[in-house]
């Protein structure tokens, strides 16, 4: 409840309409809570099910890093809000102790693009209860990460609480190292494309490209990477809800 918490903090309690406000706030605190509950529990299944019959998302060989956050946007303070939230994002995708070179402009680029959309979702419309989901796969240096993250946004429309509270919002991530010995080649040409592109290969050389991306994927799956690699769900469970 984090951040919403400090918002009822905030609140004037020597007016009249104090304890009215509270509780409609702390009620849609409880929602943003229970909605990113929810949303931790789906990430979990979806990276647990991945690579599997019903779910060919690329399977992941360990958890990165994790991200639950739940804000109370003001009306009057909509704008630098949203700008948090998605300034947060992007640093979510890139951290800021990440060396800087070639290999960020991919990492950069990416959270760009979700800081972006993020900002159009929470600022578009006028829809009561609305969500944005998105899987995303990219190239961190020499290795490949994949992110999953939810966004979820409640309107408000009470008019005696909307001159508080415009919005909640709810925004769960993670962020994972996908399991490159569990892939096939086309998806590693695919996803090492730019690395390849980078030694040299071009369209005129395209069997030499196969050839090294086959060796490259071998190494992958040499040693440990060959065995089974399951992700502790109960560890991962405990970093993304805190429990």
């Amino acid at each position: 409840m984090g951040a919403i918490k400090s918002f009822i903090d905030s609140l004037d309690s020597s007016k009249a309409e104090y304890n009215d406000q509270k509780e409609l706030i702390e009620a849609l605190a409880q929602l943003a809570d229970s909605k990113a509950e929810a949303f931790s529990l789906q990430i979990e299944k979806n990276i647990a099910e991945a690579d599997s019959t019903y779910n060919k998302s690329l399977p992941v060989e360990s958890w990165i890093d994790t991200t639950k956050e739940t804000h109370a946007i003001t009306t009057d303070g909509a704008g630098d809000l949203v700008k948090q939230i998605t300034d947060g994002i992007k640093k979510f995708v890139q951290p800021s102790d990440s060396p800087k070179d070639k290999d960020m402009n991919i990492i950069d680029g990416v959270g760009s693009m979700l800081g972006a959309a993020v900002q159009a979702f929470l600022g578009s419309g006028s829809a009561s209860d609305d969500k944005l989901e998105r899987m995303v796969v990219y190239l961190s240096g020499f290795g490949v990460e994949r992110l999953d993250f939810k966004v979820w946004k409640r309107q408000i429309t009470g008019s005696g609480i909307k001159t508080k509270v415009s919005q909640v919002t709810v925004f769960v991530a993670v962020r994972s190292a996908v399991d490159l010995s569990k892939i096939k080649l086309n998806t590693f040409l695919i996803l090492y494309g730019k690395q390849l592109s980078a030694m040299g290969y071009d369209d005129t050389k395209l069997s030499e490209a196969i050839d090294t991306a086959k060796a490259l994927l071998s190494k992958f799956k040499m040693g440990d990477h060959a065995g089974s690699n399951e992700i502790d769900m109960r560890r991962s469970t405990r970093l993304l809800t805190g429990a």
